[in-house]
């Protein structure tokens, strides 16, 4: 509390990352300043289509590139194994976190390898306190 300023679908190139103008997406889910500067951004994404499995990641690569030591985090309501594994191993997203993990644990018991990276949406608050 008071560390942050908290902005929820900041417009890109108005509220963040000015020098986007052009940039396909037209807002940020939720954005944490620092001092005035971008610290984090988390992108909600309650399902990840196979057709939209991409836009984490280019968000991730676009935001970065203005803002290098920017933290990058995706939270998602996802189960299927191969969606996670595309955003979870992908290397400039900095953790995904999932709103029932619990649940997931119960689907793919014994819980996979790949998925191990998977946190539960609690293990996030630590980030900003």
């Amino acid at each position: 509390a008071g560390q942050y300023e908290w902005r929820m679908e900041a417009k890109i190139g108005d509220d963040v990352f000015p020098n986007l103008t052009g940039f396909r997406r037209k807002s940020v889910d939720i954005v944490a300043f620092q001092q005035g500067q971008p610290f984090a951004v988390i992108s909600s994404k309650w399902g990840i289509r196979h057709d939209r499995v991409r836009d984490p990641q280019e968000e991730a690569d676009t935001y970065k590139q203005q803002v290098p030591s920017l933290q990058f985090f995706v939270v998602t309501n996802e189960f299927d194994n191969a969606r996670l594994q595309k955003v979870l191993t992908y290397p400039t997203i900095d953790g995904v976190f999932h709103v029932r993990r619990d649940l997931v644990w119960q689907v793919y018991d014994p819980i996979p390898d790949d998925l191990a990276g998977l946190k539960d949406f609690t293990d996030l608050f630590p980030f900003f306190s």
